[in-house]
């Protein structure tokens, strides 16, 4: 796992939960991004299921609705 690796991760946490990742949570993160680059999965395929997952998190916890708009979705997360 490159650095610059672990900072897209941390930006994607960020901006999906507006804080930054714990390290044990960095550390679960980072090893499922390289699981999926290890199954052969392209850093972008592996960054979308990440992401989906964190957005499947938010709406588990209250952080986002189902029926959101896209344009809602975008303004709360920037």
């Amino acid at each position: 796992m490159t650095l610059a690796q672990r900072l897209k991760l941390i930006e994607l946490y960020i901006g999906y939960f507006n804080r930054a990742p714990e390290q044990a949570g960095l550390d679960y993160w980072a090893g499922e991004l390289a699981a999926l680059l290890g199954r052969g999965v392209t850093e972008a395929q592996a960054y979308q299921s990440i992401a989906d997952r964190f957005y499947d998190a938010g709406l588990q916890f209250g952080l986002y609705k189902a029926d959101d708009s896209v344009e809602s979705f975008i303004q709360q997360v920037y």
